[in-house]
């Protein structure tokens, strides 16, 4: 169950205009790594922002259709299986 802390927290993010920001941010990651795909992680590292709020932002993304969960791979900082995120297939070449 979401806090309602996390609730406020989030439409404070989508009112103030940051949530989307995020998004666009993270998109761009993904259609500079199309092939290749990115962890969370390294989403993350690339656009300076926490793991948390890329985690929110690529379920949005995923939910909207604009990315995908590709294949498994293992994360090498935490050794675990991830996922690797994709924008969906043509989405670049409606972007640029």
């Amino acid at each position: 169950m979401v806090a309602n802390t996390s609730k406020m927290a989030y439409e404070d993010l989508v009112v103030s205009g940051k949530a989307k920001t995020q998004r666009c941010r993270i998109l761009q990651q993904l259609l500079i790594h199309h092939r290749t795909g990115l962890t969370r992680r390294e989403i993350a590292r690339k656009t300076s922002l926490e793991l948390g709020a890329v985690a929110g932002r690529v379920n949005t993304l995923v939910a909207d259709g604009l990315a995908t969960e590709d294949q498994e791979v293992k994360d090498l900082v935490t050794g675990k299986t991830v996922k690797l995120i994709k924008p969906v297939t043509g989405l670049q070449g409606e972007m640029f």
